[in-house]
């Protein structure tokens, strides 16, 4: 895949108002950016691979106007120093304003790819599926997302959140 789909490109987007293909990664990155821009009172991610810097300017935003966020990472990802691409992500979120955890270790990963946007609200969302928010799972990956409004979800997301923030996880020192 390309760094700028043709279905998704300024000139086809003037011409069409919308994009043709039914599987565009610029389609998933917008309506992601989209959801994280819709939210009023809080973000709770919980993703394994974070990176893509689009979604992390978007966060950075929420933050800004007054978001609640956090985030859990995996411990053992975003130490990877053969890629510096996921410490330096948690470490331009926490310098703005974002609550990041890490949690797992290098025999027990923290795996989980979600977000809840505010939760128990009656607009919230729970993103849920194999997508790491990384640049190459957006770009170059075949992986499925769900964005889903059931409140029942939400809330045994939510409560699997709040369980790990309290109990599974350490602070992220950057």
């Amino acid at each position: 895949m390309s760094d700028d789909p043709d279905c998704c490109s300024s000139n086809n987007l003037k011409k069409h108002l919308v994009c043709r293909s039914k599987h565009c990664w610029g389609k998933l990155l917008k309506k992601l950016i989209d959801k994280i821009d819709s939210a009023e009172k809080s973000i709770s991610i919980a993703m394994y691979n974070m990176y893509n810097d689009q979604l992390i300017n978007n966060i950075v935003k929420a933050r800004l106007r007054g978001v609640n966020v956090k985030l859990i990472m995996d411990k053992s990802n975003i130490l990877d120093i053969e890629d510096g691409r996921k410490l330096n992500a948690a470490r331009n979120l926490q310098t703005a304003g974002v609550n990041v955890k890490v949690a797992g270790d290098e025999r027990k990963l923290m795996h989980n790819k979600f977000c809840l946007i505010d939760p128990m609200s009656p607009n919230s969302v729970l993103i849920n599926g194999s997508l790491n928010w990384s640049t190459g799972g957006i770009k170059n990956n075949y992986e499925n997302v769900m964005f889903l409004t059931d409140q029942h979800l939400i809330k045994q997301y939510k409560q699997a959140f709040e369980y790990m923030w309290e109990k599974d996880t350490s602070p992220f020192i950057g």
